[in-house]
């Protein structure tokens, strides 16, 4: 049976859901805390039916438990985050189908395991990156620059209902070991071409992009020119964010290309981001992305294989 530690943090727009499935989970000490403060006032003494004033609607809910090295905090709008209070001794791991069932009983959120091992290159906000990206329910939609791209990383993808789980590395092999697994994997996501926007901080308007309000569309011509990844990934998180304001809303970004010969690449990437392209043929205008014919994923990785064999014995 595979372990791992059961350090997380998430986003949702539901924090007091995402809590209560925390702390009902038997990946939490099954003890009462030995702090517990809600909207930042300490409760002493602890009842009993601790878990249930603490995951009711609130403003933040504080809890730690020293001796098993556990540390809850939640706060609305900004995350839930189970993580140790010491990075020295760190808390016990649980078997990850206890982890999975955790995470499949929370609201829609999105989050990853973090890194107090030291291996990765890529962290987020303060917290460095772990074993595992995860995606549940709209956060699919709304936190990659599109779904298409599960398919195309150098990951290994794993879904239970409408939980998401993105593995970056095997679970049992040493740090050099992860550290090697999770660099292509962490930079496909993290990067600063990745294909992860949650918290995606700023943006450029991609050069000559007009507004079309009868389409709830961004329009980008292209001609004489290639297209960055970095500019592909700014046109894609305006859309998914809203980035024009509340007056100016938006569907989808067209890349509008005067000369068909310069979509060449340009067609899969885009595709692949979630971005419509097109062209003009015999005078035409065509969408290219309506009928476009991806080629294959292409092989992933050795241990993909091999954690995707241990999974699928583990009925996971």
């Amino acid at each position: 049976m595979m372990y791992c530690h059961p350090y997380f943090s998430l986003d949702t727009s539901d924090p007091h859901s995402l809590l209560d499935a925390i702390l009902h989970s038997h990946c939490m000490p099954h003890r009462c805390p030995d702090a517990l403060a809600i909207d930042d006032r300490p409760v002493m003494p602890i009842p009993d039916n601790w878990r249930e004033i603490a995951s009711k609607p609130r403003r933040a809910t504080y809890a730690e438990w020293v001796r098993d090295n556990v540390v809850v905090s939640s706060r609305v709008r900004v995350d839930t985050l189970l993580l140790p209070w010491d990075h020295a001794e760190p808390f016990a791991q649980v078997p990850l189908k206890e982890i999975i069932a955790m995470l499949r009983k929370g609201p829609d959120m999105y989050g990853f395991a973090l890194d107090f091992e030291g291996y990765s290159e890529y962290q987020f906000g303060n917290h460095k990156i772990g074993w595992c990206l995860v995606l549940k329910g709209k956060c699919v939609e709304t936190n990659l620059l599109s779904p298409r791209i599960l398919d195309y990383g150098p990951w290994l993808v794993r879904t239970y209902d409408d939980l998401v789980v993105v593995f970056f590395h095997e679970l049992d092999v040493d740090l050099a070991t992860k550290a090697a697994q999770a660099r292509a994997a962490q930079a496909g996501m993290f990067g600063p071409e990745g294909s992860f926007v949650g918290g995606f901080p700023v943006y450029d308007l991609p050069p000559g992009a007009t507004y079309v309000p009868a389409e709830r569309r961004l329009e980008v011509p292209v001609y004489g020119r290639q297209v960055p990844p970095l500019e592909m990934r700014h046109a894609r998180w305006i859309v998914l964010n809203q980035g024009l304001g509340p007056s100016r809303p938006l569907e989808r970004v067209t890349y509008s290309f005067a000369d068909p010969a310069e979509v060449g690449p340009h067609l899969h990437q885009m595709w692949l981001r979630g971005i419509e392209v097109v062209t003009f043929i015999d005078g035409y205008r065509t969408v290219l992305t309506d009928h476009y014919d991806p080629p294959p994923p292409p092989p992933p990785p050795e241990w993909v294989e091999r954690l995707r064999a241990r999974l699928e014995a583990e009925g996971l």
